[in-house]
């Protein structure tokens, strides 16, 4: 009896629990079906792992709107795994891109992700300047078997790899700008870089390696060799023509003032006694040796635009311009010429030279005027980094074949009988605008007057000072 009691207990507290279960259940159910009726859909948060975000429930009913079953989704967890796969697309297209942008870019680029730069890797750039296969390993601490054969100098000293770009980057966790260093290819073949390189960093800010980007020289460092070798002759050659002008200024002339002189004493002394055709002889060794002496006067002014120059200094072209017309004044009056200016403007150069520059132009126009009473333009404007200066005349003009030929030395278009001169104004001018980093040339057509026109740069930074 007692052992039978004790089983009924024992089944009794199993239908308990049974009975219990089923409540739970039907109260689930009723919860579902409740919720059903608000939206279909009932969401349970697992809080155990984050990525299993929200599973939501879903019920399906019959005919009669009897559940018969549900469905469940994992939302949150998909979109995050969805989130990744874009995250590792976009990756995967910004490696593709840096790659390609690394194969096609027209400098050497060498990168290493090794702090001891016992590996170093170059872009297709840099593996065809140094003519070695693609892949290979360019450091120079690399193995035997994986060592490349060139080396890195400086000033025709061999470098050590320490001193390296890429190496001092990583040495120093800081940027190397500037570097200039020279590579001996194994084909004895010797390259000019010059570059920078920047430290790389991990996610604790420890140096884990290094990229440095240059530029080959080779061309630029021979165009700098060739300017050194122009600059050296152009200042040999300007020595050589100011000895030329010490010269000329002294040995030359002093001859010619004897000549001259006692051409002139042969002259008044003798005079009643020479025929005709003997004083003519006089006339002309006289005339000869006063030509003779203006040439080389010309000639020593034209040597002297860069022997005997003056610094640019800041100058008011109003002041040059006034100073020009008083120099000028007679004629300006003989020829009843008429002279129309704009304002202008400051700019850095040679006082002393400008004045000569306008007044040689404002000469030459008020030389070869017209039978009309001289009409002179002066004026100026701003065009980009210069300033564009413009003399204009309606004077005599100039034929187009002749607009090179003015600008050179003893360069005459008429003879003496008509204009006097020796040809050497407008070489002087020209010569004086180059010295200012400036152009001049003409515009003119025969019979109809002529415009010079002249720049000089507004920005001082333009200006080079001659210091030949």
């Amino acid at each position: 009896m007692i052992k039978s009691d004790e089983t009924i207990n024992k089944v009794d507290k199993e239908s308990n629990v049974v009975t219990k279960n089923l409540e739970k259940a039907n109260k689930e159910l009723q919860l579902l079906n409740e919720e059903l009726s608000k939206n279909n859909e009932v969401y349970k948060q697992f809080f155990d792992n984050p990525l299993n975000g929200f599973v939501s429930y879903k019920i399906i009913s019959d005919n009669e709107g009897e559940p018969v079953d549900f469905v469940y989704m994992i939302t949150q967890r998909k979109k995050a795994e969805d989130e990744i796969i874009k995250l590792n697309m976009d990756l995967n297209h910004r490696i593709e891109e840096l790659t390609t942008l690394n194969n096609l870019l027209p400098m050497s680029v060498a990168i290493t992700q090794d702090k001891d730069c016992k590996a170093i890797y170059a872009n297709p750039m840099m593996e065809e300047l140094l003519d070695i296969p693609r892949g290979s390993n360019i450091s120079l601490s690399a193995s035997a078997n994986e060592k490349p054969h060139f080396i890195v100098c400086l000033n025709d000293h061999e470098l050590n790899p320490e001193d390296f770009p890429v190496q001092k980057a990583i040495a120093t966790g800081k940027p190397v700008y500037g570097s200039e260093f020279d590579i001996i290819r194994h084909d004895g073949i010797v390259l000019n870089f010059y570059g920078h390189a920047v430290p790389l960093f991990d996610e604790k800010s420890n140096v884990r390696g290094a990229i440095g980007a240059f530029d080959e020289i080779s061309d630029r460092r021979k165009a700098e060799k060739k300017l050194e070798r122009t600059m050296e002759e152009l200042k040999r050659s300007n020595q050589e023509l100011e000895q030329f002008a010490y010269v000329a200024s002294h040995d030359l002339q002093e001859p010619l003032r004897m000549v001259s002189s006692f051409t002139q004493l042969l002259k008044d002394q003798y005079e009643d006694t020479l025929d005709e055709n003997a004083l003519n002889y006089i006339d002309f060794a006289v005339d000869g040796a006063n030509r003779m002496k203006l040439l080389i006067n010309d000639l020593l002014d034209y040597s002297r635009v860069t022997t005997k120059a003056n610094e640019f200094e800041e100058i008011d072209l109003e002041r040059v311009l006034d100073e020009v017309l008083f120099n000028l004044e007679l004629v300006i009056e003989d020829n009843q010429a008429v002279i129309i200016r704009k304002s202008l403007p400051h700019v850095r150069a040679d006082f002393g030279q400008l004045v000569r520059v306008f007044q040689n132009l404002v000469g030459n126009a008020l030389k070869y005027r017209s039978e009309k009473s001289p009409q002179i333009h002066i004026s100026v404007q701003k065009e980009d980094i210069n300033w564009l200066f413009k003399v204009k005349d309606n004077g005599i003009g100039i034929e187009p074949k002749n607009f090179k030929q003015i600008f050179k030395i003893f360069r005459r278009l008429h003879n003496r009988d008509e204009y006097n001169g020796t040809g050497i104004g407008l070489a002087i001018t020209k010569r004086i605008i180059e010295r200012h980093c400036g152009n001049i040339w003409v515009e003119s057509e025969l019979g109809n007057g002529s415009t010079f026109y002249f720049t000089i740069p507004i920005n001082k930074n333009s200006y080079f000072k001659n210091n030949f």
